[in-house]
């Protein structure tokens, strides 16, 4: 996958060149192809699957840091909800709670 071979790359870049790479990347993917979204949701298209389309209503500046800190780290993980839980349970965390709108990668919970 694309994504994976450019944080690879851009994570191990010094800092000022992964800012200037992940400017890049948002100016070249990931404003264009949420802004294409918004316009055929515009024309009745079903966008449900279409990428990034979470960030179609998004300004610029919310883009390119979202896009900073998906390509500088350099280990990325993917966590079910219930490993997310378990993980928070285990460090002493209550009353955890998930986001299931978008952003679906949000949680919260309140220390003992």
């Amino acid at each position: 996958m694309v994504h994976k071979l450019l944080r690879k790359k851009i994570s191990k870049m010094p800092f000022k060149l992964k800012v200037f790479s992940t400017k890049l990347v948002t100016l070249l993917m990931h404003l264009p192809i949420p802004k294409l979204g918004y316009l055929l949701t515009k024309i009745d298209f079903n966008t449900n699957n279409f990428p990034l389309t979470y960030y179609s209503d998004k300004p610029l500046y919310f883009i390119r840091n979202d896009s900073l800190g998906r390509f500088v780290t350099r280990l990325k993980n993917r966590y079910s909800t219930k490993e997310i839980l378990e993980i928070f349970n285990n460090s002493g965390f209550i009353d955890v709670q998930f986001s299931y709108g978008k952003p679906y990668w949000c949680a919260c919970g309140i220390k003992e």
